[in-house]
């Protein structure tokens, strides 16, 4: 057992050893680069991320550590990644489950103010799913994640639909999601100061020929 008092994980203690990973990598700030949809910032630390994994893998078996670096785990090294893997791995699925998760898969759907949350949410569906047992094509999960890509980017969805590489596409909607909340968020703000300050720091403008109002252009 570490410092930590949480014990290396193996096949028999993941249920005790996800919620105290959780609560410690949460104590320390780290869990956001985890799960991204509890990003605040709504940016990736490079150093809580680092942390974040070199924790994690402190805390995982002899065994358990050469499977992930099996996986290509020890040269990504994104503690995301190795998280929805280790669900994958250890959770218990059940016939019922299966379907939940391929459902979950297709109607995951996404919310323009939380695209990470998406990205994240689908490809724990997708990891759960073929754990289960359900086998998804390269094409099909491709095409499912783009089909639900909120209406607010139907652009980019159908710009989407002509390509074929999911990692391409998911840097693609985060900064076609980010274009899209900026110019709505100057938008707004424009209307506000027309709204606001327009007519009161226009008194020299001249009455409205039409309306007889002044303060309008």
């Amino acid at each position: 057992m570490s410092s930590t008092g949480i014990e290396k994980l193996t096949a028999e203690n993941w249920t005790c050893w996800k919620m105290q990973v959780e609560a410690y990598l949460t104590g320390e700030g780290w869990w956001e680069q985890v799960d991204p949809a509890t990003l605040i910032s709504g940016k990736v630390d490079e150093e809580k991320k680092a942390k974040a994994f070199a924790f994690m893998v402190r805390h995982c078996s002899t065994a358990i550590v050469s499977d992930l670096a099996l996986k290509g785990h020890n040269v990504s090294k994104c503690p995301r990644e190795m998280w929805n893997y280790l669900v994958a791995r250890f959770e218990k699925v059940s016939g019922t489950t299966k379907m939940i998760a391929f459902n979950k898969l297709v109607d995951t759907k996404m919310d323009i103010n939380n695209v990470e949350k998406f990205i994240s949410e689908y490809e724990k569906g997708i990891q759960v799913a073929r754990m289960a047992g359900i086998n998804l094509s390269d094409e099909i999960i491709y095409l499912r994640f783009v089909h639900q890509i909120c209406d607010e980017l139907e652009a980019t969805r159908n710009r989407l639909q002509e390509k074929d590489d999911f990692e391409e596409a998911k840097e693609i909607l985060r900064a076609e999601t980010k274009r899209y909340l900026e110019k709505k968020k100057s938008e707004t703000a424009l209307k506000a100061t027309w709204r606001t300050g327009g007519r009161q720091n226009n008194a020299n403008v001249p009455f409205c020929g039409k309306c007889g109002m002044k303060g309008h252009w």
